[in-house]
C-alpha cells in the first residue's frame, strides 16, 4: 500500500466517527423544530408572519386581543392599546421598512397552562430609502380568548 492510499484510507475511517458525532444533532434540529410549533397557534402564527411582512397591518385587527394589546416597537413601549390604535402604530412603524419577510421560528403553548402561549418570528427588512438591512425577533404573547388565539403583546427584539 503507497503512503497516499494510507492516508486516504485514514482520512476515510476518521470521517465515520465524525458522521456519528453528528448526524444526531441535525435530526434533532428539524426535530425540534417541529415540536416547536403548536398545530393550534402555528396557522395564526403564519396569518400574522404573513400580513407583518406585505405591511397589513390594518388586517391584523382579528388577530388582536380585544380589550387592547401592549406594544414594544421602535418608541416607547404602550400597554392597553386598543387594537385599533395598534394596528396605526404598527402600520406606521412599517413604512420605515421595505422589502420585508417574516418566518414564523416557534409557536408554543406556555409550559402549564392551555391558554397562553408565544410566537417568535425571524424578521428582517431594509430600511426604506438606503440600504441597510435590519434583522429581529418579533415576540408576539398569546392568549386564548373566547374559544380563540388572540395577540396581547407586540415586542420587537434586537
Amino acid at each position: 500500500m503507497t503512503r497516499r492510499s494510507r492516508s486516504s484510507a485514514r482520512g476515510r475511517w476518521l470521517l465515520v466517527p465524525v458522521l456519528m458525532l453528528v448526524l444526531p444533532f441535525l435530526s434533532t434540529g428539524a426535530q425540534a423544530q417541529e415540536e416547536a410549533m403548536d398545530p393550534e397557534l402555528a396557522p395564526i402564527a403564519q396569518e400574522f408572519a404573513r400580513l407583518w411582512a406585505a405591511g397589513q397591518a390594518e388586517s391584523l385587527g382579528p388577530l388582536l386581543a380585544r380589550d387592547g394589546i401592549r406594544l414594544h416597537l421602535d418608541g416607547p413601549a404602550r400597554s392597553a392599546t386598543p387594537p385599533r390604535q395598534a394596528m396605526a402604530a404598527v402600520r406606521d412603524f412599517l413604512r420605515g421598512f421595505e422589502e420585508r419577510t417574516a418566518q414564523v421560528t416557534r409557536a408554543a403553548v406556555a409550559g402549564g397552562t392551555e391558554d397562553r402561549g408565544f410566537v417568535e418570528l425571524a424578521w428582517s427588512a431594509r430600511r426604506t430609502g438606503t440600504s441597510q438591512w435590519v434583522e429581529y425577533t418579533l415576540f408576539l404573547s398569546m392568549a386564548r380568548l373566547d374559544g380563540h388565539w388572540r395577540v396581547e403583546e407586540i415586542r420587537l427584539l434586537p
